[in-house]
């Protein structure tokens, strides 16, 4: 027979966890950012310390603090159970999908045959804090590189500022002076050009 359980134990509410995002590897040192998940639960069902999860859910990014946040439920996490690997098990697990913005697009020198550049795009993307439902959307910026995805040259035209683009990638880093995320495309797809009308 189960001992009853206090009301506080049933009520929903946001109840906020302080994770780890490994990243990946630099100079063989693991890159690793904090990040606060938001979870709609009862007291019941928050992430616990010395856990390892799955988690599904909007990420954002506070434009000011640079704070990292991950929206999610009960229904879109997974308890694996206690974490006794190393750290660098989880390098290059955190993924992402989304649509935003193009605010900016720039070639750098590449090293794949007959396509000597890759794309690197930044794009702004909204996240709305559930603690602060009262506010508007926050915009606020990721950098993306293309790497073997870089488009041909004759395809350059539709990756412009102002472009709406649906992106599946990798986080692997953080840049040191914008402290904006940096991940990986490994599949993307145009949703409007830049010259669509509205």
């Amino acid at each position: 027979m189960h001992s009853p359980v206090p009301s506080s134990d049933k009520v929903l509410a946001y109840h906020t966890c302080k994770t780890q995002l490994v990243l990946g590897h630099r100079h063989g040192r693991l890159i690793t950012e904090v990040a606060f998940t938001k979870a709609l639960c009862t007291s019941w069902n928050k992430l616990c310390c010395g856990r390892a999860y799955t988690i599904s859910g909007p990420f954002g990014q506070d434009p000011v603090t640079k704070q990292a946040s991950i929206k999610h439920t009960p229904m879109s996490q997974v308890d694996i159970g206690p974490w006794v690997y190393p750290h660098s098990h989880l390098a290059g697990k955190a993924r992402l999908s989304g649509i935003g913005k193009i605010k900016s697009v720039i070639f750098e020198e590449g090293s794949r045959p007959g396509m000597p550049w890759n794309a690197v795009i930044v794009v702004t993307h909204d996240f709305s804090d559930p603690l602060t439902p009262q506010h508007p959307p926050i915009p606020f910026d990721m950098i993306y590189h293309f790497g073997h995805y870089t488009p041909l040259p004759y395809y350059w035209s539709d990756l412009a500022p102002g472009a709406t683009i649906w992106i599946d990638a990798s986080l692997f880093a953080k840049d040191a002076k914008t402290s904006s995320f940096i991940a990986q495309i490994e599949n993307y797809q145009y949703l409007s050009t830049s010259n669509t009308p509205a």
